[in-house]
């Protein structure tokens, strides 16, 4: 069965349900319109809920012309779930960020919500991190007024530069010419790294 409860600090306004569904409440106001006494009527309604980044269902809530955006979860929780141990984070238990029903919710602690399931299996999938790393510490060629400056990896040259690292991965990409002045170039054939 499907149960209802205001959303905190949106009482009278919005509820969410068991099911993590969120609906907009009825409402009648009176208000004057050119000195006539005139009844405004907002029936009930099930909202849209949009899909935010993480798979996390998110949802936007107006008041006092003022829009804030929250996640679903989070709200279910703080309707439905008693957190007497103060937990910041709410885990979905079967690991399904669409799956927004209170019986698939809990209160848990970053540490819990960082070991739950199969979350350290995704985290710890790749073979061996040192190869990673060095995957990832490809030399680039920094070039400005046809000098160039050869670095070990686009930290480095970050670094030294002063230069954003997510620009120079952009050039590098070809997504953007230069950054801080400078074009980039991979020092060796990507495609050798393996």
């Amino acid at each position: 069965m499907e149960i209802w409860k205001d959303i905190i600090e949106y009482e009278g306004l919005y509820q969410v349900s068991t099911l993590g569904r969120v609906k907009s409440v009825e409402k009648t106001r009176a208000y004057i319109n050119r000195g006539k006494k005139r009844n405004f009527h907002r029936k009930e309604r099930i909202l849209k809920i949009a899909n935010g980044r993480g798979g996390y269902k998110l949802i936007t809530l107006s008041k006092n012309d003022n829009s804030k955006t929250f996640r679903v979860h989070r709200l279910v929780a703080q309707a439905f779930i008693p957190n007497p141990e103060n937990k910041p984070q709410v885990n979905h238990i079967d690991e399904d960020k669409s799956n927004n029903s209170l019986n698939n919710l809990e209160w848990v602690s970053s540490y819990e919500n960082m070991h739950w399931g199969s979350c350290l299996e995704k985290t710890h999938s790749k073979k061996n991190y040192k190869d990673e790393a060095i995957k990832r510490m490809v030399p680039v060629i920094a070039i400005k007024n046809n000098k160039e400056k050869f670095f070990d990896s686009i930290k480095s040259a970050s670094e030294e530069l002063g230069l954003y690292r997510s620009a120079i991965s952009q050039c590098l990409s070809g997504k953007q010419h230069t950054t801080g002045g400078y074009s980039f170039r991979y020092a060796v054939d990507r495609n050798t790294i393996k």
